[in-house]
């Protein structure tokens, strides 16, 4: 499942990576522009905005119109309509780029591009295949936790 997501959904998108799903995303993208990429690559369009709804729906673009303001909300809409799975997977795709995300099976060779605090506390890390940013599963993680059980709760409200 691929979806692609309009300029207010930055942080969904970010999310969306963090469950394993490819998750298209620019700023600047213009709306004809994300409706030829959904249509072209088959991917599902998540939008706030009622008219480019309007376009993608008579376009033939599986859409879902997002109003909800609450990031846990919004996930909670996607999960009831399309039954994503809502794991956090380390080694899935990069938030920040959507690219693969690699396990660094040593990890002396990214001891010079993490603090030494954070080399010494942690075991397991992980780099980008494409923007090289290095992850490990810290003290943010509990918030990805958190968020979830807000996501879950959310369900039971829709």
């Amino acid at each position: 499942m691929k979806f692609i997501v309009d300029s207010m959904f930055g942080k969904l998108a970010r999310f969306l990576r963090l469950f394993g799903y490819d998750a298209l995303y620019s700023n600047e993208f213009e709306d004809d522009e994300i409706l030829k990429i959904a249509k072209e690559q088959n991917r599902i369009l998540l939008t706030k905005d009622k008219i480019l709804t309007q376009r993608a729906e008579k376009n033939g673009i599986d859409t879902l119109y997002i109003n909800k303001k609450n990031i846990a909300e919004r996930i909670a809409l996607i999960k009831q309509k399309y039954d994503i799975k809502l794991t956090i997977i380390p080694n899935s795709r990069c938030p920040l780029c959507n690219s693969e995300i690699e396990k660094i099976e040593d990890k002396e060779l990214i001891k010079n591009e993490v603090f030494p605090s954070t080399f010494k506390n942690f075991n397991d890390f992980w780099k980008c295949t494409n923007c090289s940013k290095i992850y490990y599963i810290g003290e943010h993680w509990k918030k990805f936790e958190d968020l979830l059980k807000e996501v879950y709760q959310n369900m039971k409200d829709i």
